[in-house]
């Protein structure tokens, strides 16, 4: 497959997504980090940019289908019952999205229109990173402009290889945050502990194969 079947690939995608079923569109995100990552190994940066691109317009669909499931009580009460995260919770686990993805593509649905576009427009060419760290930040960047509030400080141009190994942090910090591995064993359920388990052997079995891969095309650049 090359970069023009990526991208036509990706257009396919895209097209589906404003009117996917959340089941549906939940399979359409996976997709396309799926052909982010082959463009990405490949280097292909038109693809990159591309599925950057639909990859957030994806999400922040997403976020905006978790939180219309989410407000359908607006008062917060069903019944004389406080209102749960059932409504979310189930809308989630049709889409196959975590907690923690859903909150922050909800925080991706709330920005503007106007500046999310801006932002879409700009991950497409390569001058802002396809993230919804991002998307956020120039969001909040934006916000502090009309405002008039001044900018605190200037923003590096980073290079690819910088915006990768920047990425590479980031994911290693949430991981570890997330997992919080020297509390895991005070599980006291025997199953939750053997999911922790697994997640953890496939992770070590991942970082090992990306190790054995990296390691000669480092030893080839600097020889």
């Amino acid at each position: 497959m090359d970069e023009r079947q990526v991208l036509v690939r990706i257009d396919h995608v895209s097209q589906a997504i404003k009117k996917a079923e959340p089941d549906q569109l939940g399979k359409a995100i996976r997709l396309l980090d799926a052909m982010k990552r082959l463009a990405v190994g490949k280097k292909w940066v038109a693809a990159i940019g591309s599925a950057d691109a639909w990859c957030l317009k994806a999400r922040r669909r997403a976020g905006e289908i978790v939180e219309l499931a989410g407000a359908k009580d607006p008062k917060g009460t069903h019944k004389g019952k406080p209102r749960t995260d059932a409504p979310r919770g189930q809308m989630r686990e049709e889409m196959g999205i975590s907690k923690v993805e859903s909150i922050a593509w909800q925080a991706l649905a709330r920005v503007p229109e106007a500046v999310f576009d801006e932002y879409v427009e700009k991950v497409e060419t390569r001058e802002e990173d396809g993230t919804v760290s991002g998307a956020l930040d120039y969001a909040r960047r934006a916000k502090r402009s009309e405002e008039g509030e001044p900018e605190t400080h200037v923003r590096e141009k980073k290079s690819y290889d910088k915006r990768r190994i920047d990425d590479l942090v980031n994911a290693t910090d949430q991981w570890l945050e997330a997992a919080a591995f020297d509390r895991l064993d005070e599980i006291q359920d025997p199953k939750v502990l053997g999911v922790a388990i697994e997640l953890i052997e496939k992770t070590i079995e991942y970082a090992q194969k990306q190790l054995e891969r990296l390691r000669p095309v480092l030893k080839g650049a600097i020889q």
